[in-house]
This record gives C-alpha cells, structure tokens and sequence, in this order.
C-alpha cells in the first residue's frame, strides 16, 4: 500500500523534529487483525508485533516495521488496537506488553483506511484506556464522517474523531498525505512534538542551573517536570495526578 511505504519514507521527519526538540522518543508496532496470509501476519486478532525501541532499532533492514506490508484486512477493529498498544487487551495466543519508561508520555498514532468496527463496548474501554493513561490519540485516514461498509455509527469521525477530541490528539486526511507525503509529515510530525514536548509555563518553575522543575501543559492538564539540562532528558514526575490547572 502507497501510504505504508511513504510513512517508511518518511518517518525520519518525525525523528528528526522529535530530536530537535529534545525528546528521547522510542516506537512500537501494533498490527490490525488481518485477514490475509499475504499479509505480515496471519491473526484475528490486534497483535503487538515491535515492542518499544529506538528510532534506529524501528527502521533497521528487516524490522517489524520495514517488513510491515497491507492486505485485505476485513476486521479493522481499532478500539482493539488502541487497547492493545496501552496493555489493556490480551490476543488468545498469550499476553503481551508494550514496555513503556516510567514517566513517559504516551502517543499513538493509528494509520487506516478504514473505520473502526469494534463492538461499542470495546470503543467505550479504548475511550477509558486512554483517559486513564493520559494518552494522545491521533490518526491518518478517512477524517469523514463517511459510513463503513454501511454499518451505522461506525464511522472515522465518530469513532477516531472522538478518541482524538478525547485526548487533544489530531485527525490527518490520508488523501492529503498520500498527495505529499513529505509536506505532510512536516506538519504532522510538528505537532506530535507540540504535543508530547511540555510547554513550559510560569508557575512551580525551580532551577540550580543544571536541573529545572517546572509545571507545563501535558496533553489536556497540567503536569510537573524535571529536566536536566546535561543529558537534556525530560522526565514526567507527575502524570494525570494534578486536577486541570492544578500545580504540585
């Protein structure tokens, strides 16, 4: 698929934009059911195919996700998906887990053409995975409200549209990235750092020169911070704990 292998492409820009701004990002790889064994794989079910690793580790030759190829998913179950990627679901062949770093914030970022088909009571437990978490929701695909397969309510907006309002995340047009992949990802990748890079405020700010403590926007609240400015490493010290503008 073109929009597989133009996120390959160009992945880089969000790496590149990511270090720029001082954020250690790491990546992991959660595949949809498929439903064709030309496919990655053969499952039924969401399955966490690269546990989090760096940037290089992700796109190194014959990588998880480098290998990744489409078919012709016929369950794109992606209520399934989101709670598989923040460890609230377990596939029928055994557990898995995405090893997330203590006090790290949590992005993800669902690439479809379709829309979800979960059962509502799977949409409603991504929806409280994600609130619980304080996780980002964001996707590129079909940001209408466009029924899928004819199934009703059932549809990108209503489904993706909500989990992104949810959480402040952002709905990409999959049509707009596939007619300039490398404009997109300028502009995409852009605004994953806006939102997973703090925005320093005026409040609770502490400094001794080499490490600074400050309370920042962090998704839909407030959080408290610590930096050092040696590594240049970030660290969530408090994470959904404070009320909305609430400060330590």
């Amino acid at each position: 698929d073109t929009a597989i292998e133009n996120l390959k492409l160009n992945l880089f820009q969000t790496e590149a934009y990511m270090d720029a701004a001082g954020v250690d990002a790491n990546y992991a790889l959660v595949a949809f059911p498929t439903a064709d064994p030309s496919g990655f794989s053969w499952n039924e079910f969401s399955f966490l195919i690269q546990d989090l690793v760096d940037f290089e580790t992700f796109t190194m030759p014959g990588s998880p996700f480098m290998s990744l190829v489409t078919d012709s998913t016929l369950n794109a179950n992606g209520s399934q998906a989101v709670l598989e990627a923040l460890n609230e679901y377990d596939p029928p062949t055994g557990p898995t887990l995405v090893n997330y770093r203590p006090g790290a914030k949590r992005s993800l970022v669902l690439v479809t053409d379709d829309g979800d088909i979960g059962s509502e009571f799977e949409f409603q437990l991504a929806q409280q995975a994600l609130e619980d978490q304080n996780a980002i929701f964001s996707y590129i695909g079909d940001t209408g409200a466009g029924g899928v397969w004819g199934l009703p309510g059932n549809n990108s907006d209503e489904r993706y549209g909500e989990m992104v309002r949810l959480t402040g995340g952002g709905a990409f047009d999959k049509d707009e990235f596939l007619a300039d992949p490398d404009l997109f990802f300028d502009e995409f990748s852009q605004f994953l750092v806006s939102k997973v890079k703090p925005t320093e405020s005026d409040v609770n700010y502490a400094a001794d020169g080499d490490h600074v403590v400050f309370a920042a926007r962090n998704g839909l609240d407030d959080d408290v911070f610590y930096y050092d400015n040696i590594t240049g490493d970030i660290v969530t010290v408090t994470d959904n704990l404070l009320e909305e503008g609430g400060v330590a």
